[in-house]
């Protein structure tokens, strides 16, 4: 299997993964987004080490998904009774104590 194809398998699964999130919250159902970052992070980075252009149009949906579910979830979470801007101490709270998790998976 080639790379690129291994790239456009990363790609479409990640399309795929965004549309059943979306698909979860409009249903109402709680989603689990923690992957999402590296995927992308992932997807970029083997892009740009191929340096393959045609994936660019294919990133540019993803984050146009990523951008539809971003305003899905603000809005589940306003009707929810929540508010849509954390605060910034609970942030750094919650991306520290994932950042440990991640590091103890790593190890």
């Amino acid at each position: 299997m080639s790379s690129n194809t291994d790239l456009e398998s990363l790609i479409a699964a990640t399309e795929h993964r965004l549309n059943e999130a979306l698909d979860q919250i409009g249903a109402g159902q709680l989603v689990d987004l923690a992957d999402l970052p590296q995927r992308i992070a992932l997807i970029c980075s083997r892009a740009v080490a191929e340096r393959n252009k045609a994936a660019a149009d294919r990133l540019k949906r993803l984050v146009e998904r990523l951008d539809v579910l971003g305003q899905a979830l603000r809005t589940q979470i306003i009707n929810l009774g929540g508010v849509t801007t954390p605060d910034p101490r609970q942030a750094a709270k919650s991306y520290g104590a994932a950042a440990a998790r991640r590091q103890e998976t790593d190890e």
